[in-house]
């Protein structure tokens, strides 16, 4: 069966995507200029410079990075928080020794000295979605939406990551309130944030959870008014009074809708 708009959103990352996504789809990470002369910005090369030779050389016999390769770029990313390398390299070090509370906290300080926000706030949200830390996600990805300079092609996937994270949390109103400021921006993204409202409502439904479903549904008829819509929504409201045991409500809902159009 394919999946929905919306279980592709949710499907949960896998760790060897996490990995990857950490170490900007490289095997390992690669070193880059410092970008200047200061004296903090040559040591945080150097040590990851080490840590890098260290890697490599573990990779080109088969075996893991030793801690020390761990160790360097911790070093380098106190000296210089706001370069990437160093947090992304450290970061993947940290997941695959199972570190998680380190990771987020690694990447929290840099997404705060970061140059490219946007990307770094992106990363920490889907790492705190990854090990379950919900508010915290919601947090990240509502910065980098926030962020200065993010890039439109971006847009999307943190649009996305914000209601994922809220809808994982409970809170779908406040997924709905992200929506509806997207909607208000242009006819584009209110196309977009229409399909992921109604996506949601199929995975709602899929569940069998239609109370949020209809939820969902009633949302997704204010971006996009149709008849059909706003019928769906009443049928899905139905299938959740009719769970809720209260069948006589329901009955009176779809035989409203059953009665042919004045």
């Amino acid at each position: 069966m394919p999946q929905t708009p919306a279980a592709k959103h949710r499907a949960p990352l896998a760790v060897p995507l996490l990995l990857a996504a950490l170490a900007g789809c490289q095997t390992h990470p690669r070193p880059t200029p410092a970008g200047g002369r200061d004296l903090a910005q040559a040591r945080a090369l150097a040590r990851y410079a080490t840590g890098f030779m260290l890697s490599a050389d573990a990779e080109k016999h088969g075996q893991p990075p030793p801690p020390a390769a761990l160790d360097a770029f911790l070093a380098s990313h106190r000296l210089d928080p706001a370069s990437s390398g160093p947090a992304e390299a450290a970061a993947r070090l940290l997941v695959q020794k199972n570190r998680a509370d380190e990771t987020l906290e690694l990447l929290a300080r840099h997404a705060s000295f970061a140059s490219a926000p946007a990307h770094a706030f992106h990363q920490l949200g889907l790492f705190a979605e990854f090990i379950g830390k919900n508010p915290a996600a919601i947090r990240a990805h509502a910065a980098a939406l926030k962020s200065p300079g993010l890039p439109e092609a971006l847009r999307l996937p943190v649009v996305a990551g914000l209601v994922r994270a809220c809808m994982a949390e409970g809170s779908d109103e406040q997924a709905f309130q992200v929506l509806k400021r997207e909607a208000a921006a242009n006819p584009a993204r209110r196309a977009t944030a229409h399909a992921i409202a109604d996506a949601w409502a199929c995975e709602f439904s899929n569940g069998a959870d239609f109370a949020r479903a209809a939820r969902a549904a009633r949302f997704a008829a204010t971006l996009a008014p149709s008849r059909e819509a706003l019928v769906s929504a009443k049928r899905l409201e139905a299938r959740a009074l009719e769970q809720d045991g209260k069948t006589r409500t329901a009955k009176k809902i779809l035989s409203r809708l059953a009665e042919p159009k004045q």
